[in-house]
């Protein structure tokens, strides 16, 4: 009999955890990544690039800063501008240096214990949900002055309910995340590229 209560039981967990749908906004405006990275840059040259990374949520581990440094890397990589990428923090960057600052803020993790709570009292029949904010930027460095920002902000919404339990596999913390940055760094490099004077 216990095991069958230890069973149900985890099943039920189960479920709460997996009734969970993490969906971006898209309040980043439309680019063209493809049009972006066939720009030709001024002069092929080495660039640095190093990024700062916070959130005053409480608890966040669906995206570290190592994982924002390898996905720009990549995007810096997937463009062709420059002929050597190197990460290096500000206070050690070359004349030519992208400064990325990512900030996440919205519903604090007492706030979105207590959703969860809520969630699970009402057997996850009655949608909850908690708003997150991903702030981005960009800032090109050329000798001692900035000659170049831009900014990409994102809203995720993240909901508990039962019927999304179908979307959990493909609309969860990790993949919404990697989207945004993706969406991020895109839209923020395509700006960069619409300036030409800055690659």
């Amino acid at each position: 009999m216990g095991g069958h209560i230890k069973n149900a039981a985890i099943l039920i967990c189960s479920i709460f955890a997996a009734g969970c749908a993490t969906i971006p906004v898209g309040y980043v405006p439309d680019y063209d990544w493809k049009e972006a990275k066939q720009q030709e840059p001024n002069h092929s040259e080495d660039i640095t690039y190093s990024v700062s990374f916070g959130y005053d949520i409480g608890r966040f581990d669906a995206v570290s800063k190592a994982d924002v440094v390898k996905m720009v890397r990549e995007k810096l990589r997937e463009t062709g501008w420059y002929q050597r990428i190197i990460y290096a923090p500000p206070d050690q960057r070359s004349d030519h240096h992208l400064h990325f600052r990512l900030m996440v803020t919205g519903t604090k993790y007492e706030q979105s214990q207590a959703l969860a709570m809520l969630s699970g009292f009402t057997m996850m029949l009655i949608p909850v949900w908690a708003d997150y904010y991903a702030d981005m930027s960009l800032h090109k460095l050329n000798g001692n002055g900035e000659s170049f920002s831009s900014s990409a902000p994102e809203k995720i919404v993240q909901v508990l309910w039962l019927p999304l339990i179908v979307a959990a596999p493909v609309a969860n913390n990790y993949t919404a995340s990697s989207w945004v940055l993706t969406n991020q760094i895109e839209y923020l490099l395509s700006e960069l590229a619409n300036n030409r004077a800055n690659l």
